[in-house]
Parts: structure tokens; sequence; C-alpha cells
């Protein structure tokens, strides 16, 4: 794809005469991304976003029309984007708008920086090749909400990913050293899980991970709290502005959910579902005034790595207390 994209750029500055042109693909919010730059015979992927609210970019989306406006290059990513005051850059932008589907009416927009002006034969070709770059556009959304989709869930339970769940939890540590605050985290284990595997093979065993992980996603609070498969049969959940005894309580009531249902293999045969669980919460750290001073911060609150070895030793002493059972670090 990104070869694609080079190709592409590479042959409207051809097309357009141009030493600077870019296309940019338009997203929610009013906002757009920099798919790429094609600068003096060199292209450069990007993966910037620009605010176009208020912009001639505003005006060319709402009638779907090719315009011409002054040309503000942006120094920062040599980057030519259209403006309605007057510039000295000494080009002006050719906003070519690209035509995408009835739920998105423009997918796109590719900006030349022109001097003198293309012929209106060059241009023709230029508004013919819109609809190929609308579906590079549309293809390239779609490969990257494939790419992030594969990052961060996971693609049996549904839930996010182990890799997502290490990013949300250092921006959460993060945050709470910065403005000061309380998360809690639960790690979670079927119990003989091992067993129902050897039983009934790995399609059993899918299954009720599958299961497992609804009553785990419905148990929790929507867009707020974190659930993760965290490894094989093992979970974990990050709850944010929640203490010790807030996360304990929803631990035991995800343990009796899953004590009480009645689940089955696929000839009938009931299984017993039950989960151990570990619970550890980060300090309640004061804000800290002095960000800068290292000196300062050092003994705040606690890693990362301690508070979920703090889970995996309560975790531990629930499955050494008999399973079935919630254990807290208090």
């Amino acid at each position: 794809m990104e070869q694609l994209i080079k190709q592409t750029l590479d042959t409207l500055a051809r097309l357009a005469n141009s030493e600077l042109v870019a296309l940019f693909r338009v997203l929610e919010n009013q906002s757009c991304g920099v798919v790429g730059v094609f600068k003096q015979g060199q292209v450069i992927l990007h993966s910037n976003k620009i605010k176009f609210k208020d912009t001639p970019f505003a005006k060319i989306i709402s009638t779907r029309q090719t315009q011409t406006y002054p040309c503000l290059i942006v120094k920062k990513w040599s980057l030519p984007f259209p403006t309605y005051k007057k510039t000295n850059s000494g080009f002006e932008c050719l906003c070519l708008p690209l035509l995408g589907s009835e739920s998105k009416p423009v997918a796109g927009v590719v900006v030349v920086a022109q001097k003198n002006g293309i012929p209106s034969e060059r241009l023709q070709m230029l508004k013919m090749l819109a609809p190929l770059m609308a579906s590079i556009l549309d293809n390239v959304s779609t490969e990257r909400e494939q790419i992030i989709e594969s990052v961060t869930q996971d693609t049996l339970t549904n839930l996010y990913t182990r890799a997502y769940f290490e990013i949300r939890l250092q921006e959460e540590m993060t945050r709470i050293h910065r403005h000061g605050g309380i998360f809690s985290i639960l790690l979670i284990d079927i119990d003989h899980f091992n067993k129902i595997n050897s039983s009934g093979g790995y399609q059993e065993g899918n299954r009720l991970l599958q299961e497992f992980s609804r009553i785990l996603n419905t148990s929790i609070r929507k867009e707020i709290d974190i659930p993760c498969r965290y490894d094989g049969k093992r979970f974990i959940a990050m709850l944010p502005n929640t203490n010790i005894d807030g996360a304990y309580v929803l631990a035991e009531r995800i343990r009796g959910r899953c004590d009480r249902y009645a689940f089955s293999t696929q000839l009938g045969i009931p299984l017993k579902l039950t989960v151990s669980i570990g619970v550890a919460q980060n300090v309640n750290v004061p804000h800290n005034e002095f960000d800068d001073d290292d000196s300062l911060a050092q003994g705040v609150g606690i890693s990362k790595e301690e508070l979920i070895q703090r889970a995996e030793v309560m975790l531990e002493a629930a499955k050494e207390g008999g399973h079935n059972q919630v254990m807290a670090w208090w």
C-alpha cells in the first residue's frame, strides 16, 4: 500500500508539473490526515492530522468542487495547504476533492502547489484519476483499521490484547503521577481450565473462554474499564478511579456470576465455570507540583511491574486457598 501511495503522488506531480503535491484523507471532527507529500522528486509518507475548520478545506469538502486558493507552506512538514489570506510563498494551491461513498461524500483532497496554473487537458486527466485515488484512500483507511484492530483486539474473545493493556496501563500511571488519583486491576484465572481442554478439546476450551469474556465484558463499566485477555486462560482488567474496596466488590460480582453460570459443552454436558481473582491498586498519589524534580518523584506510588506482581501474588493465594475466590492486596 505504501508503494501504491508513492506511485500515486509521483504520478500526480508529473501530471501537474509540480514539485510539491500533498494527499489528504478526510477524517471526523473537521480534521484531515496527511497521507503523503511529494517534494522535489521525493515522496514522504505522513500520519499527521490537521484541523480544517474555517479553512478552504471546509468549503472544498462541502461544495465538492475543485478550487484554487493562496498557498501556505507548512514548513514543519513541507506541506502545501490552502488559505484565504495572501501569502509570500509564490504558489497557489489547486485543491481537487476525491469523491467517495454516500456515507463519506469526500474521501480526500489532493493539493497541488503551482505557480503558472495547469493546462486544462492536464487538469482533466487529474480529475479522471480522482476515483482511483479515492479508492486508494478507502483502502488505506481499511488497512489501518485492520492493523489497529489486530494490535488492540484479541480475535478469540474480542477483548483487548495484552499489548494494548500495557500501553493503557503506562498512560494511566503517567496520568496518576502528574495529576494524582487511584486505580485498581483485577487479574483473573479460569479454574481447572487444563482439565476442560483435556476432556473436551480445544474447541470446548475456546467456547469457555468466549463465554467468560462475555461475563467479564458485561460486568464492567463500558468505555471506562479496560478488559483484556492477558495470556491463555488469564484475563486482566484495569479499573480507573476505583479503589481496592470497589475493585473487590466488582471482582466478587464477576466470581459470583461465573459460579452461577450454567455452562455446558456442545453435547449438553454441564461444566462448572469458576474463577480465581487477585486484586491490587496503586497507592493514592497526591498531585506532584514538582514534576521536573526526579528526586521528589521517587517513592511516589508503585511501579506498574510491582502493581501486577501484587495482583499475581493475590491470584496465587486465591488458587492455593481452594480456587473460586477473590484475594486482594489490602
